[in-house]
């Protein structure tokens, strides 16, 4: 019903009282019918193995705001049982967040635990927001079911919030997507030997540029002066245990030959020999 309101109006009425007190309506009915929603999604998501520039998916995150999202914003301890009894049957949940979410993520999280039976979670925003997804947000996730999570242009509060969020759920995780994510604090080194560690996956999709504080550190298919310093499955293959090279040892390596040049991938260094 949002989407068929005007896009000027229609986050504004998301976010407003009436909206709100929409939205619990139609959840009171959800919860008191014999309706069994198992597949539910928030907002726009695009697949991130259909595009190769991520920009592409800032500018559709401009253009499709997710207004619902914003109303779970507005969600309070005291509906949290209807909010289990609509949607503990969930299974798929796929959530576009708002640029901005106004640094509130405790409805949001309470809607997640709500869907006691969830297997599947799909978080996409814009990490070039200013908001990140705070270490209380995933620390108050637990969902005993999780097999597949997927994260695209997520902006992280730090590393070890990660690393903690996903040694809680290594027994059911399977499957993991990391599409163009952003740490504020830690680093991905860290990241991915914890996942090396603490997970057995059947499938990991690891993908594009992963920032810290804004600074890329690493990135997949990395290539500099013509040559290809990082395969597209290197850090896959490295978490999944197919391979004992540290994409990070590779990358130390590589920058003693081949120093950081403007035409690639890295920053140049004054002096660069191959300039």
């Amino acid at each position: 019903m949002f989407q068929m309101l005007d896009p000027n109006f229609r986050s504004t009425f998301a976010r407003s009282p009436l909206g709100q007190r929409l939205f619990e309506a139609i959840t009171d009915i959800v919860s008191n019918s014999q309706i069994c929603i198992e597949v539910l999604q928030l907002g726009h998501i695009e697949d991130n193995k259909r595009f190769e520039d991520a920009s592409f998916l800032h500018k559709l995150n401009r253009l499709y705001q997710p207004p619902m999202t914003s109303t779970i914003q507005g969600f309070t301890i005291t509906r949290h049982g209807l909010y289990q009894q609509a949607f503990g049957r969930l299974r798929q949940l796929r959530i576009r967040l708002p640029l901005k979410v106004d640094s509130n993520y405790n409805g949001l999280s309470m809607f997640i635990q709500s869907a006691q039976l969830l297997e599947e979670l799909w978080l996409q925003f814009n990490f070039q927001g200013e908001q990140a997804l705070t270490s209380n947000f995933l620390r108050s996730l637990k969902l005993s079911r999780l097999r597949i999570l997927r994260l695209d242009l997520a902006l992280i509060e730090d590393s070890f919030c990660l690393v903690d969020f996903l040694g809680r759920h290594a027994t059911s995780l399977k499957t993991i997507s990391f599409r163009e994510l952003e740490l504020k604090t830690g680093s991905w080194e860290t990241v991915f030997i914890e996942m090396k560690k603490l997970l057995t996956l059947s499938s990991v999709y690891i993908r594009g540029a992963f920032h810290t504080g804004r600074v890329v550190e690493i990135k997949s298919g990395l290539t500099e002066h013509g040559r290809r310093i990082l395969s597209d499955e290197a850090i896959e293959d490295f978490i999944q245990c197919k391979s004992d090279d540290n994409p990070f040892d590779l990358l130390r390596s590589a920058r003693k030959v081949y120093p950081p040049h403007s035409g690639g991938d890295w920053q140049c260094w004054g002096g660069c020999r191959y300039r």
